[in-house]
């Protein structure tokens, strides 16, 4: 009689950042939003992940959560990008940090905050206004174009037009 060998189960703490990725990655293609936010959240926690794809990961959970309407933790999970990544000097960390702040105003936008957008949307163009990369530059248009729609909803509407000639 031949003896099964029992297999080991696969415990979560031997996970490591690249299976936690890939079940968030299955998860949010089967549009289980839940999952995947939590699978992206483990993801940045393992030790030996390079600080890009831990950045992307809580940049990836953050878009679960709009997808679940949660957009209060997902501005919340968007200050934590800028919090942890906002002063890195590397280029792919800078662009994101840009693209986490623009997604952050629309949210708050979205919740009538729009103070606290236009704000944001001043925090790109104060840390990138200046920068030469082109995809930094792209952010920086983007934040300007969404706060002069917000100065317009204001009625600031020469603020606006002063911040449609900064884009152009």
């Amino acid at each position: 009689v031949k003896l099964e060998k029992e297999q080991p189960q696969t415990s979560k703490e031997s996970f490591s950042f690249g299976d936690w990725n890939t079940k968030a990655h299955t998860a949010y293609a089967k549009q289980q939003w839940s999952d995947a936010a939590q699978f992206w959240l483990n993801a940045p926690c393992i030790t030996n992940a390079r600080v890009i794809n831990a950045a992307n990961a809580l940049f990836n959970r953050a878009l679960a959560q709009g997808k679940l309407d949660q957009i209060q933790a997902q501005i919340t999970t968007y200050d934590e990008v800028i919090r942890r990544f906002g002063e890195a000097p590397e280029a792919a960390l800078s662009e994101l940090v840009a693209k986490v702040l623009v997604n952050k105003g629309v949210r708050q936008g979205q919740l009538n905050q729009s103070e606290a957008a236009i704000a944001t949307y001043d925090e790109v163009i104060r840390r990138f206004g200046e920068a030469p990369e082109a995809a930094l530059r792209e952010w920086v248009a983007n934040a300007l174009g969404n706060k002069g729609i917000k100065q317009g909803q204001l009625n600031q509407s020469e603020a606006a037009i002063a911040t449609y000639d900064e884009v152009i």
